[in-house]
Protein backbone atom coordinates (compact mmCIF):
# COMPACT_ATOMS: atom_id res chain seq x y z
CA UNK A 1 0.00 0.00 0.00
CA UNK A 2 1.46 3.46 -0.85
CA UNK A 3 0.37 7.14 -0.76
CA UNK A 4 2.35 9.44 -2.78
CA UNK A 5 3.38 12.56 -2.15
CA UNK A 6 3.78 11.27 1.96
CA UNK A 7 6.47 11.82 3.71
CA UNK A 8 5.21 10.39 6.37
CA UNK A 9 5.25 6.51 5.31
CA UNK A 10 9.35 6.69 4.26
CA UNK A 11 9.39 7.36 8.16
CA UNK A 12 7.08 4.64 8.80
CA UNK A 13 8.51 1.94 6.25
CA UNK A 14 12.11 3.04 7.67
CA UNK A 15 10.76 1.98 11.39
CA UNK A 16 8.71 -0.57 10.73
CA UNK A 17 10.05 -1.95 7.65
CA UNK A 18 7.92 -2.36 4.33
CA UNK A 19 5.16 -5.20 5.94
CA UNK A 20 3.78 -1.51 7.72
CA UNK A 21 0.29 -0.84 6.63
CA UNK A 22 -0.53 2.82 7.35
CA UNK A 23 -4.55 3.54 7.16
CA UNK A 24 -5.52 7.12 7.35
CA UNK A 25 -8.26 8.49 10.12
CA UNK A 26 -11.53 7.68 9.32
CA UNK A 27 -13.91 9.89 11.51
CA UNK A 28 -12.82 12.23 13.55
CA UNK A 29 -13.39 15.41 15.23
CA UNK A 30 -10.73 18.13 16.26
CA UNK A 31 -12.09 20.53 18.91
CA UNK A 32 -9.88 23.39 18.32
CA UNK A 33 -9.30 25.46 15.23
CA UNK A 34 -5.79 24.07 13.77
CA UNK A 35 -5.75 20.02 12.71
CA UNK A 36 -3.57 17.71 14.24
CA UNK A 37 -1.95 15.42 12.20
CA UNK A 38 -3.34 11.57 13.00
CA UNK A 39 -1.79 8.14 11.36
CA UNK A 40 -2.85 4.91 12.04
CA UNK A 41 -0.13 2.03 11.52
CA UNK A 42 -0.66 -1.82 11.48
CA UNK A 43 2.04 -4.04 12.25
CA UNK A 44 1.51 -7.69 13.09
CA UNK A 45 -0.96 -8.04 16.23
CA UNK A 46 -0.72 -4.04 17.29
CA UNK A 47 -2.18 -1.34 15.85
CA UNK A 48 -0.29 2.24 16.28
CA UNK A 49 -1.71 5.68 16.41
CA UNK A 50 0.49 8.32 15.78
CA UNK A 51 -0.66 11.68 16.93
CA UNK A 52 1.65 15.61 16.78
CA UNK A 53 0.88 17.17 20.27
CA UNK A 54 3.74 19.82 20.20
CA UNK A 55 4.44 21.98 23.19
CA UNK A 56 3.35 19.77 25.97
CA UNK A 57 4.62 17.45 28.29
CA UNK A 58 3.54 13.81 29.24
CA UNK A 59 1.64 14.94 32.30
CA UNK A 60 -0.58 17.30 30.40
CA UNK A 61 -1.54 14.52 28.04
CA UNK A 62 -4.65 12.66 28.60
CA UNK A 63 -5.82 9.51 26.58
CA UNK A 64 -9.43 7.89 27.42
CA UNK A 65 -10.93 5.07 25.23
CA UNK A 66 -14.64 4.30 25.11
CA UNK A 67 -16.19 1.56 22.82
CA UNK A 68 -14.47 2.79 19.95
CA UNK A 69 -13.74 6.70 20.08
CA UNK A 70 -10.66 7.43 21.84
CA UNK A 71 -10.44 11.09 23.58
CA UNK A 72 -6.99 12.88 24.08
CA UNK A 73 -7.16 16.50 25.74
CA UNK A 74 -3.86 18.61 26.47
CA UNK A 75 -3.79 21.31 28.41
CA UNK A 76 -0.55 23.35 29.91
CA UNK A 77 -0.14 23.24 33.80
CA UNK A 78 3.21 24.96 34.17
CA UNK A 79 4.00 28.30 31.84
CA UNK A 80 6.11 28.00 29.16
CA UNK A 81 8.92 30.10 27.67
CA UNK A 82 7.60 30.51 24.42
CA UNK A 83 5.72 33.60 22.30
CA UNK A 84 2.68 34.32 23.43
CA UNK A 85 0.38 33.35 20.91
CA UNK A 86 1.86 29.93 21.67
CA UNK A 87 1.76 29.90 25.47
CA UNK A 88 -1.90 30.96 24.92
CA UNK A 89 -2.82 27.95 22.74
CA UNK A 90 -1.29 26.01 25.11
CA UNK A 91 -3.29 27.55 28.27
CA UNK A 92 -6.37 27.07 26.06
CA UNK A 93 -5.81 23.45 25.57
CA UNK A 94 -6.39 20.67 22.65
CA UNK A 95 -9.04 18.43 22.48
CA UNK A 96 -9.91 15.70 19.90
CA UNK A 97 -11.90 12.87 19.11
CA UNK A 98 -11.41 9.91 16.86
CA UNK A 99 -12.81 7.13 15.63
CA UNK A 100 -10.52 3.78 15.76
CA UNK A 101 -9.95 1.49 13.48
CA UNK A 102 -12.61 -1.85 13.87
CA UNK A 103 -9.48 -3.92 14.17
CA UNK A 104 -8.41 -2.85 17.32
CA UNK A 105 -9.12 -4.10 20.97
CA UNK A 106 -9.90 -0.96 23.26
CA UNK A 107 -9.92 -2.54 26.55
CA UNK A 108 -6.01 -2.66 27.02
CA UNK A 109 -3.45 -0.24 25.44
CA UNK A 110 -0.45 1.48 25.97
CA UNK A 111 1.07 5.40 25.33
CA UNK A 112 3.79 6.77 25.15
CA UNK A 113 4.01 10.44 24.61
CA UNK A 114 7.90 12.03 23.77
CA UNK A 115 8.77 15.18 21.73
CA UNK A 116 5.46 16.04 21.22
CA UNK A 117 4.66 12.36 19.36
CA UNK A 118 2.00 11.03 20.86
CA UNK A 119 2.32 7.16 20.07
CA UNK A 120 -1.09 4.98 21.64
CA UNK A 121 -0.22 0.95 20.84
CA UNK A 122 -3.83 -1.40 20.68
CA UNK A 123 -3.75 -5.16 20.27
CA UNK A 124 -4.83 -5.88 17.11
CA UNK A 125 -8.39 -8.01 17.03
Amino acid sequence: MSFDNDPFENIVNQFFGQSARVRRPRARRALEEDSQNTQFIEEGDYVYMIIEIPGYTEKEVSVIVKDSTIFISAKASQKMEAQDYIEQKRRQGLTLEETLPGNVKTKNFTKTFRNGILEVIFEAK
